[in-house]
């Protein structure tokens, strides 16, 4: 038996993967710990794993009603160029065998390379994400301000990672074209979606309503500001069309402010794995966890990206895939009810999304647990299931 650290942020998409993986580790007879930041904390004890609160970081929360540069410095000065994780992280290493850090933890990286202990890198989306960019740009301005402050050589790209690291992508490498240009050290295992309900509570339309489903999924996070408008908008395009709409509203809607047409049921939230297999499309923000959900059931989609993430770079594969399409988030209800007809009445969106599901299959998270006792001492090997 080992003793595996995972090292994590509240960066929403980022759960599903690292719950998965250290599940999998778990039931193999691992001891496994999860370290992160307080408002993470019932997410990981739900799930059945043990959490510890980072001692120093670990009460920072996003802030709310900020610019998106506002937002951008918080996370880097919060989470991504944290220099107290460079105490933290020898500290909490302290009786583990092994390390796993989320990508987004860069000083949690340098500290975890210069311990004895092996580590990994976890990816939970695609990694071309973070090439050099404008958006990039500030995040390793900050980072490299820090490196600097702690004699820390700089980087030149959120990228740089050390060959001893073994780099773990939680998605196809469809879905991410670095993998045409990465070392042998990095591994893509596939999507891992985490645990959800596979079923409903409660019936949402009568059994006799046979109309297309269409589901709208937003955002879980409140990083990307409030989201009543755009759930408006999006309700208000499908209110006109021969359909049945569920919408999960998340944490960023004032569901008391929001218009339900007659042909929609609007919830704070519902298992979107019960869901899926029945819908038609997916009209989404496209975070990672959406898009998997979705591919998981062959579903196409309609992609209204935020700006401050990985989402456009998603949106942009899933639309060169042929799986979709993109439309700008402060679309018109004329412009998401014409791209919803359009993936509605062509079926290539279809067969692109059932094609990609094909490539998914099963086990990315023990693909990844494969990786990660690979680098791990013979001797704490378990024997398996």
């Amino acid at each position: 038996m080992a003793r595996i650290l995972f090292f994590t942020f509240d960066g929403g998409g980022n759960h599903p993967p690292t719950i998965g993986i250290a599940t999998e580790l778990k039931q193999r007879g691992h001891a496994v710990t999860v370290a992160g930041y307080e408002s993470q904390r019932r997410r990981f004890e739900e799930a059945g794993l043990s959490f510890v609160t980072l001692p120093r970081s670990g009460s920072f929360v996003q802030p709310v009603g900020v610019s998106e540069m506002e937002m951008r410095m918080a996370l880097a000065r919060g989470v991504i160029a944290n220099p107290d994780h460079l105490v933290e992280v020898p500290e909490l290493a302290k009786g583990h065998d092994a390390m796993v850090v989320d990508s987004g933890l860069h000083m949690a990286l340098a500290a975890a390379a210069a311990l004895a202990q092996p580590s990994a890198v976890l990816f939970h989306t695609a990694a071309a994400f973070f090439k050099p960019s404008p958006f990039t740009a500030p995040f390793l301005a900050a980072i490299n301000a820090t490196r600097q402050a702690h004699d820390i050589a700089p980087l030149t790209g959120l990228l740089d990672l050390t060959e001893p690291i073994q780099v773990i992508v939680a998605t196809l490498p469809e879905l991410d074209d670095y993998n045409l240009q990465a070392p042998a050290n990095w591994h893509w295992v596939g999507p891992i979606p985490g645990p959800a309900k596979e079923s409903l509570d409660e019936a949402l339309f009568d059994g006799s309503d046979h109309r297309p489903l269409v589901l709208v999924g937003l955002t879980t996070h409140t990083a990307y500001g409030p989201q009543t408008d755009r759930l408006q908008r999006i309700l208000d395009a499908l209110s006109q069309l021969p359909v049945r709409v569920v919408a999960t509203a998340g944490v960023a809607v004032d569901m008391a402010a929001v218009r339900v047409p007659a042909n929609a049921v609007v919830r704070d939230y519902l298992p979107h794995r019960a869901l899926m297999p029945e819908a038609a499309v997916c009209v989404t923000h496209l975070g990672h966890g959406t898009l998997t959900e979705a591919l998981l059931q062959g579903v196409p989609l309609v992609c209204l990206p935020n700006p401050m993430s990985d989402q456009i770079y998603l949106a942009q594969r899933v639309t060169t895939l042929g799986a979709g399409v993109q439309i700008d988030q402060d679309s018109a209800p004329a412009t998401i009810r014409e791209a919803v007809q359009t993936v509605l009445s062509t079926s290539s969106y279809r067969e692109a999304a059932v094609a990609l599901k094909t490539r998914i299959g099963k086990g990315g998270a023990g693909r990844a647990a494969d990786v990660l006792e690979a680098m791990l001492p013979v001797k704490v090997v378990p024997a398996r299931r």
